[in-house]
């Protein structure tokens, strides 16, 4: 039997980075590339390669324009070092444009320090309210998987048990995986509030070439497949949002977050409203490294 529950777990510093990353391609459009984190680029006063948190790039013609970000989730506002370090550090690597994102501000010196080396400062701050009336909440709908009963079925023999599947090179297939191929098989068409608590049960076949099984005494059989039988349902859920103000370089952007989860997996999903009113919703998926 396979538990269709998922312990994966999230990594802050690396969340924030990822979200900011999201922000900026909203923001950005089609037109910019998104690295999170950067290729290396090579420091002209050292020789060695440098790696930024963030790096967005334009093409223009035959050559590059480059916007690096890094990001500040420290307990204490930004200062005049950390400035003076990061327009060192761009000016080194060849970037045109700085930004430094504090989730705690920044002081005023470093303020000043700033605008005399050309960083924009960008303070992504949490808000209860916004500005503007309205809340934001994210409704959506997914398959929760009640039941995941799986059956290797052997090319010969009939082992009294069967303790474990292995891939060629020796590997034991976990049950994590065998259901994330269930689950990439289910059906992907568009849940409604109308298949909320309707139970479906489905059967799969793995095709497993060249794997192994491996029974109570450790020999190991030739596998076949793998049978598979699930039951699943649709349930609606409904996320409050996490709001934030998104300020610097003479913009505010309102923000809305919340966690989803879909299938094996989730991440958070992204709104971003402009000064205009029109808004833009994107997805930040969950760091598994």
């Amino acid at each position: 039997m396979v538990n269709p529950t998922n312990g994966r777990s999230h990594k802050p510093g690396k969340q924030l980075k990822r979200l900011i990353a999201a922000l900026e391609s909203l923001l950005a459009g089609s037109g910019a590339s998104i690295e999170a984190p950067s290729r290396r680029l090579l420091d002209r006063d050292t020789g060695e390669p440098r790696e930024h948190d963030v790096l967005i790039s334009w093409d223009h013609g035959h050559h590059q324009i480059l916007t690096a970000i890094e990001c500040r989730d420290r307990s204490r506002p930004v200062g005049v070092p950390d400035v003076e370090a990061f327009a060192d550090k761009c000016a080194s690597t060849g970037v045109h444009s700085a930004v430094i994102v504090s989730a705690t501000g920044f002081r005023r010196t470093a303020e000043r320090k700033a605008k005399s080396r050309a960083v924009t400062l960008m303070h992504l701050k949490k808000v209860h309210e916004y500005d503007w009336k309205g809340e934001v909440r994210f409704v959506g709908y997914t398959r929760q998987f009640n039941m995941m009963y799986c059956r290797p079925v052997l090319l010969h023999g009939s082992p009294r048990a069967i303790v474990g599947v292995y891939n060629p090179s020796g590997r034991r297939i976990t049950d994590d995986e065998i259901m994330q191929v269930v689950m990439d098989g289910v059906s992907h068409a568009e849940l409604k509030q109308k298949d909320v608590g309707v139970v479906w049960k489905a059967s799969f076949t793995i095709v497993t070439p060249d794997c192994g099984a491996r029974d109570l005494s450790g020999k190991m059989w030739t596998l076949s497949h793998i049978v598979v039988e699930t039951e699943f349902t649709t349930i609606r859920t409904e996320s409050p949002s996490t709001k934030y103000e998104y300020i610097g370089g003479g913009m505010r952007y309102s923000v809305a977050t919340a966690d989803v989860t879909s299938g094996a997996g989730g991440g958070k999903i992204v709104m971003v409203r402009k000064e205009d009113g029109s808004a833009t919703v994107g997805c930040v998926p969950i760091d598994e490294n």
